[in-house]
């Protein structure tokens, strides 16, 4: 017993060194040259919140490695339970959140397909409409990343050789329900839609894989963070074409399926200027939404008084 204390005795006062007087950060090198301050800079909105996470898990860590080699008190093991408990529900509420629209293709293929880019001097704008019911689990939610995946009935990956399209542009804003939609685009935003993202987009080669049904969801195509607080929503994007010779990607989508014109909707126009819509009830390109909970006063509120606990263990023991 004497010898645990001991031990005990000195990790903790290691641990409170630590506390007192940190090391200093290392200073990243990896990002140098003419460009180094603009990429820096383009990277901020997608690392900070995985950097904070990170260092939330760290500390935690610290703090249950320090309570399991301190803990002699057999009685109290019911209680360390609870606040272990407690804290993993914390960082799970606050770790990430990604939804399918249309919902009920999460794990099914679309029932249709959609060859949404294009390549050569062709550009394009496309819209979707989703309803408030399709979104619940990314209300209070940063939304900061998109996702497709090719239909299941591709027959290669794509695309077959690396290429950029120019200039990919995602305006998003609070949207007018998809039983209402107008084949003029700016009709279906409730108000001015916000920009979260232009600039060159790189796919590189054999990014979306085929063979399965569903396939795999292709990369996530970031944006800066939208606060999405609930109601209906309406995604756009305007974009020029990939590499000329670059094929279409065959992308899973819904057509005339369960819930379209009602949870949601599309629309498309041949130009990246458009201001109207070809044709209503277009093919839904199926898309995971991906982002970063807003943590609420509750979480972190519950998230400290279990923090709180297990020092206040540490010190009894």
């Amino acid at each position: 017993m004497a010898a645990a204390l001991n031990t005990c005795s000195g990790i903790t006062n290691q641990w409170a060194v630590h506390a007192h007087h940190p090391p200093e950060p290392r200073p990243l090198t990896v990002l140098a040259g003419p460009k180094a301050p603009v990429f820096r800079s383009a990277l901020i909105p997608y690392l900070s919140p995985l950097f904070k996470l990170l260092e939330l898990l760290a500390a935690i860590r610290e703090l249950l490695d320090i309570m399991f080699m301190c803990q002699t008190i057999w009685g109290a093991r019911r209680n360390m339970k609870i606040q272990l408990i407690g804290i993993g529900v914390c960082v799970v509420a606050i770790s990430g959140a990604q939804t399918v629209v249309p919902n009920h293709r999460a794990s099914s293929d679309g029932n249709s397909n959609f060859f949404l880019m294009v390549s050569g001097t062709t550009t394009r704008t496309y819209q979707l409409m989703i309803n408030a019911s399709q979104l619940t689990g990314l209300v209070n939610t940063n939304l900061n990343g998109l996702q497709w995946r090719l239909d299941a009935a591709a027959t290669a990956a794509w695309p077959p050789a690396g290429g950029t399209i120019s200039n990919f542009e995602i305006r998003m804003g609070a949207g007018n329900a998809p039983s209402t939609q107008n084949i003029n685009f700016a009709s279906n935003f409730a108000g001015t839609p916000t920009l979260v993202r232009s600039g060159a987009l790189t796919f590189n080669s054999g990014d979306f894989a085929f063979g399965g049904s569903p396939n795999p969801w292709g990369p996530t195509i970031g944006f800066s963070n939208y606060l999405y607080t609930g109601g209906h929503l309406t995604v756009e994007y305007r974009f020029t074409g990939m590499p000329t010779g670059t094929p279409q990607p065959n992308l899973d989508a819904s057509a005339a399926d369960t819930g379209q014109g009602t949870d949601y909707a599309a629309m498309f126009a041949t130009s990246n200027s458009a201001t109207a819509g070809s044709a209503l009830g277009g093919r839904f390109v199926v898309t995971r939404f991906t982002g970063s909970p807003v943590p609420e006063p509750a979480t972190m509120a519950a998230l400290g008084l279990g923090v709180a606990a297990l020092l206040r263990r540490r010190k009894k023991a």
